[in-house]
């Protein structure tokens, strides 16, 4: 399990996280970065059964969808609003 680590401050009696860390947003998941990043890892670590690709990914990349970029993908998007 992983663990976000955040320091305190004491603001009336009261022990508060920073959370200024925690506020970027998320980027969008783009497809066929993600895809060419598994290619790589297959490639540099053969016999490594994390680096398995999801079919789901594969078959998004062959249908030409890589996200936000092209407007479909896990989501469709209209310029910079998921749909």
């Amino acid at each position: 399990m992983h663990h976000i680590h955040t320091s305190t401050t004491r603001t009336n009696h009261a022990y508060r996280p920073h959370t200024s860390l925690l506020t970027y947003p998320t980027p969008p998941f783009i497809s066929d970065v993600c895809h060419s990043i598994i290619v790589g890892w297959q490639k540099d670590y053969p016999n490594e059964s994390a680096f398995i690709m999801p079919k789901c990914l594969d078959d998004l990349i062959a249908k030409g969808h890589y996200g936000r970029k092209t407007g479909q993908g896990f989501y469709k998007w209209e310029g910079d609003k998921k749909l």
